[in-house]
C-alpha cells in the first residue's frame, strides 16, 4: 500500500496523495481533455447531435459487451429504461449542447473549463440549499 508524505508545514497537516492517484488523475485529465479536441475535429464532418448519438451508441455496445464477457446479468428492464432516460438527458442535453456550442464557435478549451466547473456549482448549490 502506498503511503502519503506530509508537506513541509506540519501545522496545516496536508498530505500528498500516493503516486498512483496522481497518475490516475493525469490520465483522466489527458483523456477527458482530448475528447473536446476530438469533438472539435469531428464536428468538421458531422452534425453535433449525430456525433454525440454515435458516441453514445458505441459506448453502450462496449459496456453491454463487457457485461456479457464478464457474465454479469443485464439489469432489469425498468432499471435499464431509467438509466437510458438519464443517459439520454446527459448525452443529449449535456454533451449534445456542448457539441452544438462548439459548432457555433465556442472554443473547446472554454467548453472543457465550463464542464469541469459543474461539480463546483453543484457543491455551491448543495451548500446554499442545505443538501
Amino acid at each position: 500500500m502506498a503511503t502519503s508524505k506530509t508537506l513541509a508545514n506540519p501545522k496545516l497537516n496536508i498530505t500528498l496523495p500516493p503516486l498512483p492517484v496522481i497518475g490516475a488523475l493525469i490520465t483522466v485529465y489527458i483523456i477527458w481533455g482530448s475528447t473536446y479536441l476530438g469533438g472539435a475535429i469531428a464536428l468538421e464532418s458531422y452534425p453535433p447531435f449525430i456525433l454525440v448519438a454515435t458516441r453514445l451508441s458505441i459506448a453502450v455496445v462496449i459496456m453491454l459487451t463487457a457485461l456479457k464477457i464478464r457474465r454479469v446479468p443485464f439489469p432489469p428492464i425498468r432499471q435499464a429504461l431509467n438509466a437510458a432516460f438519464i443517459g439520454g438527458l446527459m448525452f443529449g442535453g449535456g454533451a449534445g449542447l456542448v457539441a452544438f456550442a462548439q459548432q457555433q464557435g465556442v472554443a473547446s478549451g472554454l467548453e472543457s473549463l465550463g464542464v469541469a466547473a459543474v461539480p463546483l456549482w453543484a457543491t455551491m448549490f448543495a451548500f446554499f440549499f442545505g443538501y
